[in-house]
């Protein structure tokens, strides 16, 4: 039945979706997510990093499950995920903190934040949310796993603009995600409950290639590989 579920999805996408996206389709609601991925489903909340409510702590990246900051961890984070910056601090921010109502994850503004997979995930979503009195989009970037980074989709979120009330974002791939990268704008976004999965079901996602395969090789043959920005 979940494979029934995606593959309904991804033909409900439109042609310039596909062409835009490769084989992949974007999700707009954790329903879709949840009836892809089912019981495989991990989240990652980030509440374990004891910090004041109306505090934020930024520190050095990577951080994964094996990541200590301020003597604190390792566990900090689930195993299956790292999360990374080019330049400048990760950020945990306290429940309170900039209007939230929960603790989040944020990103020096003017950057990118990197999201690496250990293993290649079929489906993931993150919620994001704004500081108190910003708005703003967020690129979403997806790469395929593997040697190259290849782009394999892109997309900008619906507008952020909530510190409390997340937009959400996500992206199935039946060929695997390795990486997805996001933009940041002024005043956000800071991530909450990541959820992901990185095994596919015994022949699962396979069901997905059919009705996508000819506009997928189509689109391959136009489009050049992309490299992580």
């Amino acid at each position: 039945m979940r494979n029934l579920i995606l593959a309904s999805l991804f033909l409900a996408t439109s042609t310039s979706d596909v062409w835009a996206n490769s084989a992949g389709s974007r999700l707009t609601t954790r329903a879709q997510l949840e009836a892809i991925l089912g019981s495989t489903a991990v989240t990652e909340d980030f509440e374990s990093y004891a910090i004041s409510p109306n505090a934020f702590d930024g520190f050095s990246s990577p951080l994964d499950s094996t990541t200590a900051i301020r003597g604190q961890g390792p566990g900090l984070v689930i195993p299956g995920f790292r999360v990374r910056t080019e330049v400048g601090e990760l950020q945990w921010y306290g429940t309170t903190v900039f209007g939230g109502n929960s603790k989040r994850l944020s990103f020096s503004s003017g950057q990118y934040m990197f999201v690496h997979f250990t293993r290649p995930v079929t489906a993931f979503g993150v919620d994001l949310l704004s500081l108190e009195g910003y708005s703003g989009r967020a690129l979403i970037e997806l790469f395929a796993p593997g040697p190259g980074d290849k782009l394999i989709g892109s997309f900008d979120s619906e507008v952020v603009n909530n510190a409390q009330t997340p937009t959400f974002v996500g992206y199935a791939e039946p060929a695997g995600i390795g990486i997805f990268t996001i933009s940041t704008f002024v005043g956000g976004p800071t991530l909450d409950n990541l959820t992901f999965q990185g095994v596919p079901e015994p022949g699962g996602m396979a069901l997905v290639l059919t009705p996508v395969a000819g506009l997928s090789m189509a689109f391959r043959r136009k489009r050049s590989a992309g490299v992580r920005p």
